[in-house]
């Protein structure tokens, strides 16, 4: 530990230095490091000027700490995204973000927990040693100026507070889908290639003038383009991006802080949502996802196995047949491979003869510094990384494009590229913020006649757009949803006597269906919903990691509010005070499973009774309800 005249300013760096870099280097706003300086030095006031009492000190570190979390949390957020808190942090706010994150940024790794010790010790010291408490009274205040000048805290409230909630979406009339009486009589195959953070400022020479994307940028110019899709909130993630493309709404959850879990969890997400595989299966068509990375990062696999997909794979079902190490990156299989394996599961699909649905996501522009294939490059040293995965992915996808329009027949075919979302913070993202209001998703068709749209569309009015390029009937929607395609018949006005709402995640009741914990298949069943009891981790063939709490939250009705997986109930309890819950953990490596029923505590975590599980457990509505309308029950907080 340094000695007193360091420890100050050494505490003071720690703080601070969260705001300071991300305003440099990650597009920070320099509010954030006017009042992180101002909030810092109030509580170094506090911390000279305190008693040294141990509860002072509990208090003081603690204080500490919080402010170095909130303030690197914020900061990890600007690293990631470019920007402060919202559903895409959140969403991905999860232990296998973090061991992805820890194991590609090492270096920054090391710094954050470095700086996360200065931040708790360094006050403790201070409190120790100092022998300036007596001289000041208004300790208290300075530590109340530090909180009120948190400015990550006021980000969250903004992002709370903000218009982006999915439940603000225009209403828009729904017409009746599903039904082949609505299809054309000769309908084409449909190619859609998610083009990760691909977006269409890039291909602007003004913004770009190393022009990294020549031969797509030429492609481009002779497609249908659809100049003005912008990104809606709840689709700024992949994962929601594709569930917006295909099914017409957004993604968020019950709250902000349970991660990802939702839609890892639950076996079948949005059971009365109706998605472009789920039509067109009803249609005939055979449907295929091809992607490098995992299925079950972010619940991925769960919504294409449900919605419509016959044939899911990710980077799981490729490890049987790539052996390779070099064909893998820390995200997934490299483009260069996963193209090959592209190219033969078309050339399958053709020879089967069945209308089909090919889907296809990449992986060579993901942030921060891009994937670049190992047949890539070398590109100039000087070159900045995201530009060379840029001029990479030109090669690979102009050439897998120009491929599959040799194997496919053009009259029959429709090939789309679309942008699963808009880029994250990345190595160009000065360039890009700088054009914010210029940033569009990437979305053209080619086999067609060079054209562009420049109507404002968005992630929702993909599959109606491709539908009726496919040759199905121009008046068909999907969820908030309809075609922008230019080249079909005139079409009268939609008209609908129904209004649609976005669909629940989970259709279940658990006062009407009750739960069924089975420990042998892993899943908790509430009706006919099955929940996956598992952390949202990265890779499919993961264990499940007992360390943490499944939580089933839901109304005093019945109705589902959210699916969490945590490894800090403190949190959740505070957020969901008195919510009801049902609650599955291991206390221990060698105990046995518990199960929790009863509501969430602030003070104590939860409150309810406790079952030992064996393989399996049965309870009905009826006896959820008794014990969930229990006002007595004791403390008794799951020890995880």
């Amino acid at each position: 530990m340094p000695s007193v005249p360091l420890l100050p300013p050494t505490l003071f760096i720690s703080l601070v230095a969260p705001s300071l870099l991300s305003w440099n280097f990650y597009f920070a706003p320099v509010t954030w490091v006017i009042m992180s300086t101002l909030s810092s030095l109030s509580f170094l006031y506090f911390c000279l000027f305190s008693r040294s009492s141990w509860y002072s000190i509990l208090l003081t570190s603690s204080f500490s700490a919080l402010l170095f979390l909130v303030n690197a949390l914020l900061a990890i957020s600007f690293f990631q995204q470019g920007s402060g808190f919202n559903y895409q942090f959140f969403e991905h706010f999860t232990f296998d973000s973090l061991y992805i994150a820890v194991a590609g940024f090492k270096t920054e790794g090391a710094l954050f927990f470095a700086s996360a010790l200065v931040a708790i010790v360094a006050p403790i010291a201070l409190l120790q040693r100092t022998k300036l408490r007596k001289q000041r009274r208004n300790s208290l205040l300075a530590i109340l100026l530090s909180l009120l000048l948190c400015y990550p805290l006021w980000d969250v409230v903004n992002f709370l507070l903000a218009d982006e909630v999915v439940q603000g979406y225009p209403q828009r009339p729904s017409s009746e889908t599903g039904n082949a009486n609505l299809s054309a009589v000769q309908t084409k195959n449909i190619i859609l290639i998610y083009a990760e953070q691909l977006e269409q400022l890039y291909f602007d020479a003004g913004v770009f003038p190393e022009r990294p994307l020549p031969q797509l940028t030429a492609i481009h110019k002779n497609s249908i383009r659809f100049a003005n899709v912008k990104q809606a909130p709840g689709t700024g993630w992949t994962t929601a991006g594709m569930i917006a493309s295909q099914c017409g709404f957004g993604v968020t959850g019950g709250i902000h802080f349970g991660g990802n879990s939702r839609l890892s969890s639950v076996s079948h997400p949005f059971p009365d949502a109706e998605c472009l595989a789920d039509y067109l299966r009803v249609n005939g068509y055979y449907s295929v996802f091809l992607g490098g990375a995992p299925l079950a990062f972010g619940g991925k696999g769960n919504f294409l196995r449900t919605h419509g997909y016959d044939k899911a794979i990710g980077r799981t079902e490729l490890k049987e047949e790539i052996t390779d190490p070099e064909d893998f990156s820390t995200w997934g299989v490299h483009d260069d491979r996963l193209f090959e394996i592209a190219k033969q599961e078309v050339t399958e699909l053709e020879a089967g003869g069945q209308p089909y649905l090919f889907s296809l996501l990449t992986l060579g522009t993901h942030h921060p510094n891009g994937e670049l294939s190992p047949s890539c490059g070398p590109y100039d040293n000087g070159s900045d990384p995201m530009i060379n995965a840029l001029k990479c992915t030109d090669t690979l996808l102009s050439r897998l494009l120009s491929d599959l329009q040799s194997i496919t027949d053009s009259q029959n075919t429709v090939i789309a590229v679309l942008s699963d979302h808009l880029a994250l913070r990345n190595s160009l993202s000065d360039r890009l913020l700088e054009r914010r209001d210029d940033r569009r998703l990437l979305f053209f068709l080619l086999n067609e006649t060079s054209l562009e749209i420049t109507t404002e569309m968005s992630h929702f009015d993909i599959s109606p757009t491709l539908l009726e390029a496919a040759g199905f009937h121009p008046e068909i929607t999907l969820g908030f949803g309809k075609s922008y395609f230019p080249l079909g018949p005139e079409r009268s006005d939609i008209t609908g006597s129904t209004e649609y709402s976005p669909p629940e995640l989970i259709a279940a009741n658990l006062f009407e269906d009750g739960v069924a914990v089975d420990l042998i298949d892993m899943k908790i069943a509430i009706g006919v919903t099955n929940l996956a009891i598992a952390a949202p981790f990265s890779d499919d063939d993961a264990e499940f990691d007992t360390t943490g709490l499944f939580l089933i939250v839901f109304e005093d009705s019945g109705d589902l509010f959210d699916v969490i997986f945590t490894r800090e109930p403190a949190k959740i309890a505070k957020e969901l005070d008195k919510k009801a819950v049902v609650a599955l953990a291991k206390p221990a490596a060698e105990a046995p499973w518990q199960l929790y029923v009863g509501r969430l505590s602030e003070v104590s975590v939860f409150k309810g009774r406790t079952f030992v599980i064996q393989d399996k457990l049965t309870m009905s509505g009826k006896q959820l309800s008794d014990i969930i309308s229990r006002s007595d029950f004791p403390a008794s907080a799951p020890n995880i």
